[in-house]
């Protein structure tokens, strides 16, 4: 008796199996898959902060006014200032957003130095590689900082950078084919975009080894090119008008969705937020797209 339950059993476990559906087949995913369609736009806005110039607590909110406004994905700044008593101005616009551990500061001074002077990149996105270079002449502190995103299993480059302000744009062009030899070197293929403070029109000649390959992310986006064009430098610095902020994209890997400047208003007692106008773009990455 014990020998034909021991032989039913395992044939009724079997017909009970055979009368099952079969178990759906669940693809693997990551867990941004759902937060990042590959069809959805990053917004990105690079801006300089003008270090602790003026009114800085008074600046400080003015920028996360606009920044909460926009969402954005990737913040690029310039003039990012820490000091004594002053914490990296990084460092608090980060919290502020919910992005308190996904940001990088670049500066050419020693870390043990009490202040120090730089750019930065902050984002929602897991921050999987970071690499910094400085730019001739070594002397003027100018640096270019580097961080690679993964955006639900996908790579985006973002590079940031400062150059020189002096009328002579041949400073400029050093430091442009240096930025250029760097973004070379950490590419890796993937797709890429630089922001900055250029301190110059985004068709100046001395950037000609970056619109060699890069495009300008206003004249990309034709209906808001000519504000994009509008002269929005603070006009505190005595120079003539000109925007200098400008977001180059890798040609041929990004459609530009929008663009437009932000934040280019000051209050009743002129100061502005940012020190410059800044600028956001909307860009979905063509890499990222399934193909047709």
């Amino acid at each position: 008796m014990r020998r034909i339950r021991s032989l039913f059993l395992p044939l009724l476990m079997l017909a009970l199996c055979a009368c099952q559906p079969p178990r759906p087949q669940v693809a693997p995913s990551t867990p941004d898959d759902d937060v990042v369609p590959l069809s959805a736009p990053i917004t990105v806005v690079t801006l300089n902060l003008g270090h602790d110039r003026q009114d800085w607590p008074r600046r400080q909110q003015a920028i996360l006014d606009v920044l909460q406004d926009l969402d954005p994905d990737v913040v690029l700044l310039q003039d990012v200032l820490q000091d004594r008593g002053l914490p990296n101005q990084t460092q608090g616009l980060a919290e502020a957003l919910g992005y308190r551990w996904q940001y990088r500061f670049y500066s050419t001074d020693p870390q043990a130095q009490p202040r120090r002077h730089g750019n930065a990149v902050l984002t929602r996105y897991r921050i999987v590689g970071v690499g910094q270079r400085a730019l001739q002449p070594l002397d003027d502190a100018r640096s270019a900082g580097f961080a690679r995103l993964d955006i639900g299993g996908r790579p985006l480059n973002v590079y940031v950078t400062h150059l020189h302000e002096a009328q002579d744009g041949a400073i400029r062009q050093r430091q442009v084919e240096d930025l250029m030899d760097f973004v070379a070197a950490t590419r890796e293929g993937a797709p890429s975009l630089i922001g900055g403070d250029f301190n110059t029109g985004d068709d100046a000649a001395e950037l000609q080894s970056l619109t060699a390959g890069y495009d300008s992310a206003a004249s990309a986006h034709a209906g808001d090119a000519a504000a994009l064009a509008a002269p929005m430098r603070n006009p505190q610095t005595g120079r003539p008008p000109q925007r200098t902020s400008h977001l180059f994209i890798q040609r041929g890997a990004f459609r530009v969705q929008e663009s437009r400047i932000v934040s280019d208003q000051q209050d009743a007692e002129a100061v502005r937020a940012p020190d410059y106008a800044a600028v956001m773009a909307k860009l979905q990455s063509l890499a990222w797209l399934p193909e047709r």
